[in-house]
C-alpha cells in the first residue's frame, strides 16, 4: 500500500540450527522466534530511511538546474550504509573490472575465507572474512589462482595494514559521526568546507595510504562505507558529466588530473552540500545507458480501500486500484524519431495483511505499485509479513534475479510492485503473481519484466548482499533491471541521414566476406562466437540472421511442443550446452519464440541428442547420453507436469533418434542393447573411491595413543586391531568419522571393517552425505540369516556385527546420490566404546582423474588402478562449483603449437566390453577463464593393437560443467601388455595463448545382455514394458542386424519407416540404411550405402541422406559422395552434383531468396568436408564444411551467379513454428551485399552498400618481417583505395593483400584496377606475391603505391614503393630508387597542394643512397630529404595549407619522442606538436581533418596500455571523447573520416551539428558488441556498418572518395579565416556607406546655404601657357639627384 513496506527475513541462528539438527526444525514458526527483532531498525539504517529524500531532491534541484531537469525521472535513489571493511574490499576489487566479475570475486572471498553462517535449504551462506584472515601470507597466491590478478596483492597488503591497526575499529574510527554504525550515538561532524568536512578529508587521506586505494576508491569507501555524504567519486562517467554539464574539460582542467579531480568534487560540494555524493549518484545513474533507454511513465492512480479484520484479529486491506499509465518512449541519441505515446489502463484487486516498518516517512520515492516480492526457497524463516499471492521461487530462481552472491548476514527483500506485459495488440494483463497459480516461480519470464518497472515507483532492496562498487542502490538496480533474456523483435534503426553528394563516388575497403548496414537493433557482426558455441537463430526482414539465444556449446535438436489441449508451450531445445541465453540449462530447455524466454528443464545431466514432440500423448520424448530422474539416456517431459520416467527407465546406451512409427508407437534408435530397468553390469562396484586424499576429521575420538588418529583406518583391509590400525571413540560416547573429498562421487557400496580391540566395536551407525546433509538408506546381507535386509527405516541406522570371524561387512546404497563428503555417526557400541578398523567406498562408474592423487589409492594395492600422467605447466585449481578439483595450464602460443601440455588418463578396466567414454570439462564461469579457454585435442587407444582414434576437438568454453562423449565402442581389459588410454593436448592450430583444463574421464560399460540391438518400439498406451521383444517387428528387425548396430536416424514417409546408421543385415542383404514396410525390413536399391549414415532429412518425396559414404553398397551410382537423395516415390537414388569431400553431419532446410522475388527451400549440408566436388561444368569449390543445394537449379549455391546474400557458418537443426519464421540453430550468418567481399561502394538516397563487381579473396601475411612492418594495420583483404578521374581515365584502384580474378580470367595479386566499363585488371609481373599495398596516391596519371612491397622491375630491386602509369597500363620507368632499412613499409602518401611533389611516409631509413628516414619527398625523378631530425615510423599525414605538413605515428623529433609533428616546407624544419607527447596516450595510427584548414583534426590509435583512444585537437589543445569506456578494450581504429548530414544532431563542442565522424576498423561498442564502422556525433557512437569474416567479426580499413568533404558549421563556430574575411568585408562596406552619406549631406548643406557652381569655362584659360617653356618645366625629370619639378 502507500505507507508500508513488507519484508521477509531469514536469521542465521535458525539456519545454523537447521545445519546442526536438520530433522528438528520442521515445526519452526514465527511465533517460536524471539520477539527481540531488530530487523526494522536494520532496514532503516541500511537503507537510510530516516533521511527525507524528498527534501534533499528539492534542495539539490533549487541549487542546480541540471539536477532539476534530470532528477524527476530518477527518484528513489538511495546510498546504502555498507560495512566499511566490505566496502573497502569491494572497491579494491572494482579496479578495471565489471560488476559481474566483482560480484564473483566477493563471492569467492566469502566462500573460501568467510565463516559459515548456515544453510538455507542446501545452499551454504558465508560472512565476509575479517582482515586478519586475509592477512595470511598464503592468501595472495591463492587469490591469484582464483582469478583476482594484481588485486590479490592489494587485498593481502591492505588486510595486513588494517590488521596492524586493530582491524575494524580503525576503519570505524574514520566514520562520519553523524552516521555511526547501528546502535551507536550520533554526534556532530563539524562545519562544511569547500573540500569537505575535516573528518572526511582525514578519512580520505588515511585511506590513500592503503594498497590499491586511489582517490576514486577512497571516495567510494568514504561515501558507501564511512557515511561521508560529501565524498564525490569521479570516474569516467562522472568526468563526462562534469565536461558536458558543468563546463569542465577546458583550460587547466582539460584532462582528469589530481587537481581536476579535486576541482570537480569541490564544484559538486558547493552545489549540493554535505550530501553531494548522494546527488552525484542520481546523475551517475541517469547517465548510464541501461537507464537512458528505459520508459518514462506518468502514472495516474485511483484507489478505493476497504478494511476489515480476519479471524486472528489481523487487519485486512481490500484495495481496488484503477491505474492509467501514459508511456512515452524517451528519444534515444541513435533513434531521433518521434516519441511514441500510449495509454494503458488496469484494474487490480489486492488483499493483504498490513504491517508497517515503524516510522517510515511517505515520500515520492516510495509510491508503490502492486504485488509482493519474497526471496523464495528460505526454509524455517520468520515471516514478518506474507501477503496473499506472495511470490515464491526456488533457490536457483532467486539466484537468477539476485546473482550468485550468497555472502550475507541477513536477507531482507522489501517492496511491492506489479509487472505487466503486453499481450497482443495493446492488451495488458497482470502476470506477477499469476492469478491462475497458487505460486508463481520467479523465472526468467518474470525477471525480464522488471525492465518495465518505473524506477520512480519501485522499491527493491537487498540487505547485506555483497553488491560491489559505487554507486549504492544504483548498482543494485542495474543488475535487477537488466533482463536475463531479450526477446527478438524486429526493431528498425533510423538511418543516419548521411549526405554524400559532395564526395562523388564513395567506397570502403576491409577484410570481410559479408557486409551490411546496421538497420535493425537485433543485428550483430556474428551469429555466434567461433569458440564451438551455437545459437538459436532467426532471420530479420532484411535477410540477416541474428541470434535469439546463444548456447555455450552445440544445439543438436529442436521440436515445437504443442500440448494435448492445443496450447503452444514453446520450442524444446537440446544439445550438449550448459547454458542457453545466459541461463544455466543442462542439455535441454524450453524456448518461447514470442518472448524469447528461456526456461531450463532442469533434472538432466549430460547431453541431449534428440527430442520428439508428440501432441497426441502430450509428451516430449528426450534421448541422448545422460542421466535424468531414475532413467538413463531416455526420459519424457509430460505437459505441465515435468519429467516423467518412461516405464522402461531408458536404455543402457545413447539414443540418437526418435520418431513416431506409422502405427502410432514411438521408435527409439541409438547405440543400446537393453532397457534401463532390465539390464545391469556383469560386474558391479568396480572402482574404489580414493579416501586417502580426503580431509579426515572425527568427533569424540579417544585420546589413547595409537588409536586417536582417524586416518588409521584408511587403506586398512586386513582387519587387524592395534595401534596405528584402529580408530577408537571415547568411552561410552557417540561420535563421528568424516571424510571431505576434493571431488564428487556416487557410491554404490560401503565396506566397513569393525574393530574388536579390547572388546570394543561399533554396534550401529548412520551414513550421512554432504553437502546435501542427507541420511542415506542402505541394505546389507544379515550375517545371521544370509538375507538382504534394510537398515532401520526410522533413523537409517545400520548394525555392525561383532563376530570376529566376520572380516568386513558390505552395505549397498539404495539410491545413487552425488556427494563430495560423508560422515559415519556411531550411535551404539560394543563394550566400552565404538571404533573401526577400516573403510572403503565403491562405485560402478570408472573414472580416471587428471590429478593423480584423486585416482584409486595406491595403498589399495590394485593391480591396474586408475591413474594419470600430466606433463607441462599444469596447476591444481580448486573445485569451486565443479564436481572436483582439476588441472589448468596457461599456455603460450609456442606451448600450444608444440602441444606443450598433455594429460594421459588410464582407467581401471576390469571387464572387456562396449563402453561409452565421456570427458568432463569444468565450467569456465567458476574460475573466470571463459575469455582465455581454448580447444582440447582428444585421442584414445581402447583396444590392444588398435590405432588411436581420430582427433576430436573439445571446446572448453562451456559456462558450467559438462561432459562430451568422446568414444563409443569396444574397450579391452587391462593387462601387463595393454592399458586403455585417453590423451588430452591443446589443439595446435589455435592462434594465441590459451587456458586448458583437464578434470576426469568416465568409462561406462554398456555390454549388457538386454535383447535389443539399436532399435526399440514403445507403446505409450501401455503402463508397463514387456521384456519379450518378439512382439515388435521393429525390435525384431534390430536383432536381425549384426550385433552392435548403431542407429543414427529415423524418418517416416507415406507409411514407410527409413532407418539409417552403421549396421549390416545378418544375411548381408543391406547396409547402413533400410526401409520398413508393413513390418518387413527391405533393402533400398543397390543394397543401401557402402559406409555409415549420419543424418536424414525428408522433404516431400525426397529423403536427403548424409554420412561418410562414397557410393551404394552394390554396383555403383555416381555422385553419391557423403551426400545423397533418395526419391521415395520412384525408389531411385539422386545425386547432389558429385557430393562433397568429407563427412556430412547434418542436413538442414533453409528458406532463401534465390532471386529477389522467389523464396525457395534450399538444403544446407553441414559437416567436416572441405570441398564441393566438381561435376559437369561446375568446378570444385573450397568450402569450410558448409554447402547450400538449390533444388530448382540442381546445383550448389556457391556455383551459381545469383544476386543472393553471402551465407557463412553452419547449421545443426531447424524447426517450423506456426505463424512464425523457421527457427534455426548453428553458427550461420548472412549480411547483405551480394557479391561484395573486402570492398564495397556506399551511396546515399537511399543509403545503400553496393558491390564493386569484383570478388576479392583475402590472404594472410606469412613473412615475419612483413608482419612486423605492418603491425597495427589490417594486412588481409583490401586495405586502401582511390578513385582516379583525369581526362579520359576513370579508374578505381584497390590495394591490399588478396587475390582476385581479372576479366580475362587471370589471377590478380594485391593491386586491382576497375575501369569505367567494369573491366578488371591487375599489374604485371615482377612483384613478390607476399607484397602488401597500404597507401595509394596519384600525381598526374602516375599511381604511387606503397606498402611492404618487394620484387624486381626492369632488373632493378623495388622496396616499399612502386610507380604505375595508369594511362599506359604498365609500370612507370624508371622506378624510384628503393627504400631501405629494417622492415621497410610505406604507410601514407600525399601530394603537396599546387605542386608535383609527392611525400612518402612510413618506416624506412634511406631512399636509394640518400639518408631520408620516415618521410621522403619525390619530385622530378629524384628523392629529397624534407628537413632533418625526424625518425621513427609515420602512419598518417595530411597538409595544413600549402606549406605545412602534419604527420602522426610513433616518431621522434630531434631525439624527443612524440606522436605528432609539423613540417614547414619554407623553413625546412620539423617541429613536434606542442603537448602531443603527453596529451596523446599512444602512437597515432589514424588521422583526419576536422576543419577545412586542418587547424583542427582527429587522431586515433592505441594507448601504451593497449586500449583504443580517439582525440580531437581544436587548434590549441586536445579533447577526449568523454568516457573512455565508450569503446571496448578490443577496439582497433583503422580509419577516420568526417561526413556531412542532412539533419543535424544536438550541439556539442566536438562535432559540428551537420557533420559526423566515421570511425572504421574493428570496433567494440559497449552494450552493443562488435561493429566495423560507427558514427560519432560528439557524444555517443552509433553502429553503422557490420561485417563478418570467416564466421567471426570482420573489419573495415578506410573510406575513400572521389572528392573531399567541405566542413559545414551550421549551428557551430566558423573557421577563423572565414571570420576574418567576413569582418573585413563588413568594415569596408560600412566605410563605403559612410563616405556616400557624407557626400550627400555636404551637397545638401551647400545648396541650403546658397552656394553656386563655379564657372566651367575661362576665356583666358590658355593665355599664360606660353610663359613657362616646356623644357624648363620637364627638363630635369629623370636627372639623377634632381628634385621634383616645381611650379
Amino acid at each position: 500500500d502507500s505507507t508500508h513496506l513488507h519484508y521477509q527475513a531469514a536469521f542465521p541462528d535458525s539456519a545454523l540450527e537447521q545445519l546442526k539438527q536438520p530433522s528438528q526444525n520442521a515445526g519452526l514458526t514465527s511465533d517460536s522466534l524471539s520477539e527481540d527483532d531488530d530487523t526494522a531498525a536494520l532496514v532503516h539504517h541500511y537503507l537510510g530511511l530516516s533521511t527525507n529524500l524528498t527534501e534533499l531532491y528539492e534542495q539539490w534541484s533549487s541549487a542546480d538546474a541540471n539536477f532539476k531537469k534530470k532528477a524527476p525521472r530518477f527518484a528513489g535513489i538511495r546510498v546504502l550504509r555498507q560495512d566499511s571493511w566490505e566496502a573497502l574490499v569491494g572497491f579494491i576489487c572494482s579496479s578495471n573490472n565489471n560488476i559481474i566479475r566483482i560480484s564473483q570475486m566477493m563471492e569467492k572471498l566469502c566462500v573460501h575465507y568467510g565463516p559459515l553462517l548456515g544453510y538455507l535449504g542446501k545452499t551454504p551462506y558465508h560472512d565476509m572474512p575479517s582482515p586478519s584472515v586475509l592477512a595470511d601470507p598464503k592468501v595472495e597466491n591463492y587469490l591469484r589462482q582464483l582469478g583476482f590478478g594484481y588485486r590479490a596483492k592489494y587485498l593481502y597488503q591492505t588486510a595486513v595494514m588494517i590488521s596492524e591497526k586493530s582491524e575494524q575499529s580503525w576503519l570505524d574510527s574514520l566514520r562520519n559521526p553523524e552516521k555511526p554504525i547501528i546502535g551507536q550515538k550520533v554526534s556532530s561532524a563539524g562545519g562544511m568546507q569547500p573540500g569537505g568536512r575535516e573528518g572526511y578529508r582525514t578519512a580520505h587521506e588515511k585511506l590513500l595510504a592503503l594498497q590499491g586505494v586511489g582517490p576514486k576508491v577512497a571516495d567510494c569507501v568514504c561515501l558507501m562505507g564511512l557515511g561521508w555524504g560529501e565524498a564525490v567519486p569521479v570516474d569516467t562517467h562522472v568526468w563526462q558529466i562534469a565536461q558536458r554539464d558543468y563546463k569542465f574539460g577546458k583550460g587547466k582542467h582539460s584532462s582528469l588530473t589530481k587537481a581536476t579531480y579535486d576541482a570537480v568534487g569541490n564544484r559538486f560540494r558547493s552545489l549540493w552540500g554535505t550530501e553531494a555524493g548522494w546527488a552525484h549518484t542520481v546523475l551517475f545513474t541517469a547517465d548510464l545507458r541501461v537507464f537512458s533507454e528505459r520508459l518514462s511513465t506518468k502514472l495516474e492512480v485511483t484507489q478505493v480501500t476497504e478494511e476489515s479484520t480476519d479471524s486472528e484479529g489481523q487487519l485486512l486491506v481490500d484495495t481496488e486500484v484503477v491505474s492509467k499509465k501514459r508511456i512515452k518512449q524517451e528519444a534515444h541519441e541513435a533513434d531521433p524519431g518521434p516519441a511514441d505515446l500510449t495509454t494503458m489502463t488496469k484494474v487490480t484487486r489486492i488483499k493483504r495483511r498490513r504491517k508497517a516498518v515503524p516510522g517510515l516517512q511517505h515520500e515520492k520515492s516510495l509510491n508503490p505499485i502492486w504485488g509482493s516480492l519474497s526471496l523464495a526457497g528460505i526454509e524455517h524463516s520468520r515471516v514478518e509479513e506474507l501477503p496473499d499471492g506472495i511470490l515464491e521461487a526456488s533457490d536457483a530462481n532467486a539466484s537468477d534475479l539476485f546473482g550468485e552472491s550468497r555472502c550475507i548476514r541477513r536477507l531482507i527483500v522489501i517492496g511491492h510492485f506489479t509487472v505487466s506485459k503486453g499481450r497482443g495488440s495493446g492488451e495488458e494483463s497482470l502476470i506477477w503473481p499469476d492469478e491462475n497459480q497458487n505460486s508463481c516461480a520467479l523465472s526468467r519470464h518474470s525477471v525480464e519484466l522488471l525492465k518495465n518497472l518505473d524506477l520512480s515507483v519501485t522499491v527493491i532492496f537487498i540487505l547485506a548482499m555483497r553488491f560491489p562498487p559505487c554507486i549504492g542502490l544504483a548498482a543494485i538496480l542495474i543488475q535487477l533491471l537488466v533482463p536475463s533474456t531479450q526477446g527478438v523483435a524486429y526493431d528498425p534503426v533510423p538511418p543516419p541521414n548521411l549526405n554524400l553528394d559532395e564526395l562523388g563516388r564513395v567506397a570502403l575497403t576491409g577484410n570481410f566476406d559479408s557486409i551490411s548496414l546496421y538497420t535493425y537493433r537485433q543485428q550483430m557482426e556474428s551469429a555466434s562466437s567461433t569458440n564451438g558455441s551455437q545459437a538459436l537463430i532467426t532471420q530479420l526482414p532484411n535477410g540477416d540472421f541474428v541470434p535469439a539465444a546463444t548456447a555455450d556449446a552445440h544445439i543438436k535438436t529442436m521440436c515445437p511442443f504443442i500440448m494435448g489441449n492445443g496450447e503452444f508451450a514453446g520450442v524444446v531445445v537440446g544439445g550438449n550446452f550448459t547454458s542457453l541465453g545466459g541461463i544455466e540449462a543442462q542439455g535441454v530447455a524450453m524456448y518461447n519464440p514470442t518472448t524469447s524466454e528461456i526456461s531450463p528443464l532442469s533434472g538432466i545431466l549430460g547431453q541431449v541428442s534428440v527430442v520428439y514432440c508428440d501432441q497426441d500423448t502430450n509428451t516430449v520424448y528426450v534421448g541422448g547420453d545422460f542421466k535424468g530422474a531414475d532413467s538413463t539416456n531416455a526420459v519424457a517431459w509430460v505437459g505441465n507436469a515435468g519429467w516423467t520416467n518412461l516405464p522402461f527407465a531408458g536404455f543402457n546406451g545413447p539414443v540418437d533418434s526418435i520418431t513416431k512409427a506409422p502405427n502410432g508407437n514411438i521408435l527409439f534408435g541409438g547405440t543400446f542393447t537393453g532397457l534401463g530397468n532390465t539390464t545391469a553390469p556383469q560386474k558391479k562396484d568396480q572402482q574404489i573411491i580414493n579416501i586417502s586424499s580426503a580431509n579426515i576429521s572425527s568427533g569424540s575420538t579417544a585420546d589413547t595413543a595409537g588409536f586417536d588418529d582417524p586416518k588409521n583406518i584408511i587403506c586398512k583391509t586386513a582387519g587387524q586391531d592395534g595401534p596405528g590400525n584402529t580408530w577408537l571413540l571415547e568411552d561410552e560416547t557417540p561420535g563421528f568419522w568424516r571424510a571431505d573429498m576434493n571431488f564428487g562421487f556416487q557410491p554404490t557400496k560401503l565396506r566397513i571393517w569393525n574393530t574388536h580391540q579390547d572388546g570394543r566395536g561399533t554396534k550401529t551407525f548412520r551414513f550421512t552425505a554432504f553437502p546435501i546433509n542427507g541420511i542415506m538408506n542402505l541394505t546389507y546381507i544379515d550375517p545371521a540369516t544370509n538375507v538382504e535386509t534394510g537398515c532401520d527405516a526410522s533413523g537409517a541406522r545400520c548394525p555392525l556385527s561383532n563376530n570376529v570371524s566376520q572380516q568386513y561387512q558390505d552395505f549397498v546404497f539404495v539410491n545413487r546420490v552425488g556427494m563430495s563428503a560423508f560422515q559415519i555417526d556411531v550411535s551404539e557400541w560394543y563394550g566400552k566404546g565404538g571404533g573401526l578398523n577400516g573403510i572403503q567406498l565403491f562405485q560402478d562408474d570408472i573414472y580416471a582423474y587428471a590429478i593423480p592423487d584423486l585416482n584409486e589409492p595406491a595403498c589399495a594395492n590394485i593391480e591396474f588402478g586408475s591413474n594419470s600422467t600430466p606433463t607441462g605447466p599444469w596447476k591444481t585449481a580448486p573445485s569451486l562449483k565443479s564436481e572436483s578439483q582439476y588441472l589448468i595450464a596457461d599456455l603460450s602460443e609456442q606451448d600450444v603449437q608444440a602441444a606443450g601440455a598433455s594429460v594421459v588418463f588410464k582407467p581401471d578396466i576390469k571387464q572387456a566390453g562396449n563402453y561409452s567414454v565421456d570427458l568432463y570439462t569444468p565450467g569456465c564461469l567458476h574460475d573466470d577463464s571463459c575469455s582465455s579457454r581454448g580447444i582440447a585435442n582428444v585421442t584414445g587407444i581402447f583396444t590392444e593393437g588398435g590405432a588411436p582414434t581420430p582427433p576430436q576437438l573439445i571446446y572448453q568454453t562451456n559456462n558450467f560443467d559438462k561432459y562430451d562423449q568422446i568414444y563409443y565402442g569396444p574397450v579391452d581389459v587391462n593387462s601387463e601388455s595393454f592399458r586403455a588410454t585417453v590423451t588430452l593436448t591443446p589443439f595446435t592450430q589455435q592462434g594465441n595463448g590459451i587456458s586448458l583444463v583437464a578434470q576426469r574421464v568416465r568409462f561406462i560399460n554398456t555390454s549388457y545382455t538386454g535383447g535389443l540391438n539399436g532399435i526399440f518400439e514403445f507403446d505409450p498406451n501401455q503402463g508397463t514394458t514387456l521384456t519379450d521383444f518378439s512382439n515388435s517387428r521393429f525390435n525384431q528387425i534390430g536383432t536381425d542386424l549384426r550385433p552392435e548396430a548403431i542407429i543414427t536416424s529415423l524418418a517416416v514417409a507415406s507409411g514407410i519407416t527409413y532407418i539409417g546408421g552403421n549396421f549390416t543385415a545378418t544375411d548381408g542383404e543391406f547396409k547402413n540404411i533400410l526401409a520398413v514396410t508393413d513390418g518387413n525390413a527391405t533393402s533400398l536399391p543397390n543394397g543401401g550405402l557402402n559406409q555409415p549414415v549420419s543424418t536424414m532429412y525428408l522433404q516431400s518425396d525426397l529423403l536427403y541422406i548424409g554420412g561418410n559414404f562414397t557410393d551404394v553398397a552394390n554396383e555403383s551410382v555416381s555422385g553419391l559422395n557423403n551426400i545423397a537423395a533418395y526419391d521415395t516415390s520412384s525408389r531411385t537414388w539422386v545425386a547432389l552434383g558429385s557430393g562433397v569431400r568429407g563427412r556430412v553431419n547434418t542436413i538442414v532446410p533453409l528458406e532463401l531468396n534465390v532471386t529477389e522475388s522467389v523464396v525457395e527451400t534450399c538444403i544446407t549440408v553441414n559437416g567436416d568436408f572441405d570441398q564441393l566436388e566438381p561435376f559437369e561444368s561446375s568446378p570444385a569449390v573450397q568450402v569450410p564444411g558448409f554447402g547450400v543445394w538449390v533444388p530448382s537449379r540442381q546445383n550448389w549455391l556457391q556455383n551459381l551467379d545469383l544476386n543472393t546474400r553471402t551465407i557463412t557458418g553452419k547449421l545443426s537443426v531447424a524447426t517450423n513454428i506456426t505463424d512464425s519464421p523457421p527457427l534455426l540453430a548453428g553458427t550461420i550468418s548472412s549480411q547483405g551485399v551480394p557479391g561484395a567481399q573486402n570492398a564495397v561502394s556506399l551511396t546515399s538516397e537511399p543509403l545503400k552498400l553496393n558491390s564493386l563487381g569484383i570478388q576479392i579473396q583475402p590472404r594472410q601475411v606469412t613473412s615475419p618481417m612483413r608482419k612486423r612492418a605492418v603491425s597495427g594495420q589490417n594486412v588481409s583483404g583490401a586495405v586502401t583505395g582511390l578513385f582516379h578521374q583525369r581526362g579520359q581515365l576513370n579508374i578505381t584502384v584497390i590495394g591490399g593483400h588478396f587475390t582476385a580474378t581479372a576479366s580475362n580470367g587471370s589471377t590478380i595479386n594485391n593491386l586491382v584496377f576497375i575501369n569505367s566499363t567494369g573491366a578488371i585488371s591487375g599489374i604485371g609481373s615482377g612483384l613478390d606475391d607476399d607484397s602488401v599495398f597500404l597507401a595509394l596516391n596519384t600525381q598526374a596519371d602516375i599511381l604511387y603505391a606503397g606498402g611492404t612491397i618487394s620484387g624486381s622491375l626492369d632488373n632493378a630491386a623495388v622496396n616499399g614503393l612502386i610507380l604505375y602509369d595508369l594511362a599506359q597500363g604498365n609500370f612507370a620507368f624508371p622506378q624510384p630508387p628503393a627504400l631501405g632499412g629494417n622492415d621497410v613499409a610505406v604507410h601514407a602518401i600525399t601530394t603537396r597542394p599546387k605542386s608535383t611533389q609527392v611525400y612518402v611516409a612510413g618506416q624506412f631509413d634511406t631512399a636509394g643512397s640518400l639518408g631520408c628516414p620516415s618521410v621522403c619527398m619525390f619530385d622530378q625523378g629524384q628523392w629529397s630529404q624534407p628537413g632533418s631530425g625526424l625518425s621513427g615510423s609515420v602512419a598518417a599525414l595530411t597538409w595544413q595549407g600549402n606549406d605545412k605538413l602534419l604527420v602522426g605515428g610513433n616518431i621522434s623529433v630531434n631525439g624527443n619522442a612524440t606522436v605528432l609533428a609539423n613540417y614547414d616546407v619554407k623553413e625546412l624544419q620539423w617541429t613536434a606538436l606542442e603537448d602531443a607527447a603527453t596529451a596523446v596516450p599512444g602512437p597515432v595510427t589514424a588521422l583526419t581533418a576536422a576543419s577545412d584548414d586542418v587547424s583542427q583534426f582527429w587522431v586515433a590509435g592505441r594507448s601504451t596500455s593497449g586500449s583504443a583512444y580517439l582525440l580531437k585537437y581544436d587548434g590549441s589543445e586536445f579533447h577526449t571523447i568523454g568516457d573512455n569506456g565508450m569503446l571496448g578494450d578490443q577496439t582497433i581504429i583503422q580509419g577516420l573520416s568526417m561526413l556531412s548530414l542532412n539533419d543535424g544532431h544536438d550541439k556539442n563542442d566536438l562535432v559540428p551539428q551537420k557533420m559526423t565522424l566515421l570511425v572504421t576498423g574493428s570496433l567494440n561498442i559497449p552494450n552493443f558488441g562488435n561493429a566495423s564502422a560507427a558514427l560519432f556525433n560528439g557524444t555517443s557512437f552509433a553502429p553503422f556498418i557490420l561485417s563478418t569474416s570467416g564466421g567471426g567479426p570482420g573489419s573495415l580499413s578506410q573510406l575513400f572518395s572521389e572528392k573531399t568533404v567541405t566542413f559545414r558549421t551550421s549551428g557551430g563556430r566558423l573557421a577563423k579565416g572565414f571570420i576574418v574575411l567576413i569582418g573585413l568585408a563588413c568594415a569596408l562596406g560600412t566605410i563605403f556607406l559612410l563616405v556616400v552619406a557624407g557626400i550627400l549631406l555636404e551637397r545638401y548643406r551647400r545648396r541650403a546655404q546658397g552656394y553656386q557652381p563655379a564657372p566651367t569655362t575661362y576665356p583666358d584659360k590658355t593665355a599664360n601657357m606660353g610663359r613657362i617653356p616646356p623644357e624648363d618645366l620637364f627638363g630635369r625629370i629623370g636627372q639623377r639627384g634632381s628634385s621634383a619639378p616645381m611650379l
